[in-house]
């Protein structure tokens, strides 16, 4: 925390998608990123919303366990514990081939699921194993770089275990941590679908990430326009300036007349915290 006191860049990505005038309410999906920030901001934006007159929100925990319980998910991910079990045995007899394998089909499964949003330690999870398995003989290091990348996209809290793990894997993980760029965020078509089966008229995600400028990008789909401004604020300010963004969103954001991706607003928003 010190170091965005003093002067760090931190990138806040907000998506609001509106979907159809027959759903209800706004819905806060886990905030992503510094964990801190992030869990400040759901803890605290829902109460926030609510205070200022936004009378029917879902927050992001209980949407988030709605959500697993409408897409069923908990077979699939007990599948995945199982893929990943296999796939740690494996690593531990040092066969490469079949822990790659045993990794990379968890992952396809949990990317199936959307579980960067639903279940993200699970997807951190299994790109550590991933990466873990990578190094192995012949070792493919861009590729483990890659899947660090993408663990700690997924939960910016995982880690290895530092007394287990051999130096290289440490000194990998290490370096993807600290050049670790801002991800993209999920695709528009992706919330849209988890909005209608939310049943809330407006999807909310937010990540709090470094970043290395500051500006405000609002991509409309209707008319593929965009604009951009800056401005600052500071981590004390963090959580009225996401409830001032959000109440605009969705008060400014005109309903479809059917759920869609050509309803969608997409408002990218970074930080500096002063």
């Amino acid at each position: 925390m010190t170091s965005l006191a003093s002067g760090r860049c931190v990138a806040l990505w907000l998506l609001l998608v509106p979907t159809s005038v027959l759903a209800q309410g706004v819905g806060l999906l886990p905030t992503e990123g510094e964990p801190a920030l992030a869990g400040k901001i759901d803890s605290e934006l829902s109460g926030s919303l609510a205070a200022r007159g936004l009378s029917t929100v879902v927050r992001a925990s209980e949407l988030q366990a709605l959500l697993r319980r409408q897409l069923q998910l908990d077979g699939p991910l007990a599948r995945t514990d199982q893929l990943l079990q296999q796939a740690s045995d494996q690593l531990l007899r040092m066969q490469r081939g079949e822990a790659v394998r045993l990794t990379r089909e968890a992952v396809a499964l949990l990317q199936g699921i959307d579980a960067r949003l639903l279940a993200p330690s699970a997807l951190a999870r299994a790109q550590h194993l991933l990466a873990r398995a990578l190094l192995l003989r012949p070792a493919d290091e861009a590729g483990a770089r890659e899947a660090f990348r993408e663990a700690l996209w997924a939960d910016p809290r995982h880690q290895p275990d530092l007394d287990q793990s051999p130096p290289r894997v440490l000194a990998l993980w290490r370096a993807a941590r600290d050049t670790l760029p801002a991800s993209p965020p999920p695709s528009a078509e992706t919330l849209a679908r988890l909005a209608a089966r939310g049943g809330v008229s407006h999807l909310v995600w937010i990540a709090v990430r470094p970043g290395p400028e500051l500006a405000l990008v609002v991509f409309r789909a209707r008319d593929r326009a965009m604009r951009a401004r800056n401005q600052r604020t500071t981590e004390a300010e963090l959580l009225a300036e996401a409830t001032r963004l959000v109440l605009r969103g969705v008060r400014t954001a005109a309903p479809a007349s059917r759920p869609g991706p050509t309803s969608r607003e997409v408002v990218v928003i970074l930080f500096y915290f002063a």
